[in-house]
């Protein structure tokens, strides 16, 4: 009998002690940042060989999952937003699909698999965030791209592309939304100044 009632006291003083820890935040939501679902026009001629796209370099907190959020120059991140993984690897990817789906190579490919490229595309990331800026509201992806020839090194292309879209609701799905389309208008820019600068085989 005093088992059963040490037992029961114990029982009570641990539901106690549960609830005074407080709840588990609610896992945020996550938001896709995958390439445009375009095909490939019906004259593309795939006659660029292979574009391997490395895993872009870049400030620490615009590489990881949290969506940035710059207010007045100051930066933070999201609450309650995230990619669905690290923001470099998953634009790495967007790039390399939408290099694909343009049509001017045989494909693209990240950096480091089976495929040897006939052009690499290295680029740093510049900025890749929410900018709130008085009342003005806009998703920013820039970049630094550069081609360069895989066997000698050599450096066939270089720019800078900046891409900036409005919304005006002040909301986590529409932000994600608009930095998402911002990013694979400058993934589509990047994949055109690969396929320019790359010789034809």
């Amino acid at each position: 009998m005093r088992l059963c009632i040490g037992a029961l006291g114990a029982l009570a003083l641990l539901s106690a002690c549960a609830s005074l820890l407080p709840d588990p935040p609610p896992a945020p939501l996550l938001y896709p940042l995958e390439a445009a679902q375009e095909a490939a026009p019906a004259t593309a001629r795939r006659d660029r060989g292979v574009a391997e796209v490395t895993v872009p370099n870049g400030p620490d907190a615009v590489r990881g999952a949290r969506i940035v959020w710059r207010r007045d120059g100051v930066l933070a991140s999201m609450s309650g937003a995230a990619w669905p993984g690290r923001a470099d690897e998953l634009l790495q990817g967007l790039l390399a699909e939408t290099i694909t789906r343009r049509g001017a190579f045989a494909a693209g490919v990240r950096s480091g698999g089976d495929a040897a490229g006939d052009v690499d595309v290295h680029w740093d990331l510049i900025a890749f965030e929410i900018i709130e800026e008085g009342a003005a509201l806009s998703a920013r992806f820039s970049a630094h791209a550069r081609i360069v020839d895989p066997r000698t090194r050599a450096l066939i292309a270089s720019e800078i592309v900046d891409v900036s879209t409005p919304f005006a609701e002040r909301r986590a799905s529409v932000a994600a939304r608009a930095l998402a389309e911002s990013a694979r208008i400058g993934a589509a820019r990047i994949a055109d100044l690969a396929a320019s600068a790359a010789p034809t085989r």
